[in-house]
């Protein structure tokens, strides 16, 4: 899935003898884990913001009963910290009027678009005047280049001086 998709997934539970669990009860949370890998032959390039900041957490939670056949739907939306690819992990505990519980988990990928923008990192600093050489990539999901697809990206040189530079004394 990508950034804002719908994430809608259906689940049915059932005893191991097959009879549906009939009004069980569900707990739903989303688990996000950023500082996942790139492809490795991408190693030197950054895929997002310099200021960016990735945070691990609780992506989204909720509960609901189950229907009479044991079924019920979870509907959510993806949504992503930054612009950069993550691992998401759906946990389902199902509860029934017993106290019996159960839990499953299903770990996924978050894309933040059909392709993804990465810039080769280059020095911290570079002195005034100097010209920035530019070296961009667009990669598929599988981390292949996207050849051929056409980008818009907004690059901004940042600056910045001490006080005493600023000051009348510099």
């Amino acid at each position: 899935p990508a950034q804002h998709d719908a994430l809608d997934v259906p689940m049915v539970a059932a005893y191991l003898f097959g009879a549906p669990v009939r009004a069980g009860h569900v707990n739903w949370s989303i688990e996000r884990e950023t500082g996942i890998a790139m492809p490795t032959r991408w190693t030197e390039y950054g895929f997002t913001a310099v200021d960016a900041a990735p945070r691990d957490g609780t992506v989204d939670s909720g509960e609901f009963v189950l229907g009479d056949r044991g079924d019920g739907q979870i509907s959510t939306h993806v949504e992503l910290a930054t612009t950069v690819r993550e691992r998401h992990t759906l946990e389902v505990t199902v509860r029934d009027d017993a106290g019996h519980e159960i839990s499953a988990r299903r770990a996924y990928t978050v894309f933040p678009g059909e392709v993804e923008l990465g810039v080769h990192v280059g020095p911290d600093w570079i002195d005034p005047g100097v010209a920035l050489d530019l070296d961009a990539v667009a990669i598929m999901h599988d981390g292949s280049p996207a050849v051929g697809r056409p980008i818009e990206a907004r690059i901004v040189r940042e600056g910045w001086h001490t006080y005493w530079e600023w000051s009348s004394h510099a």
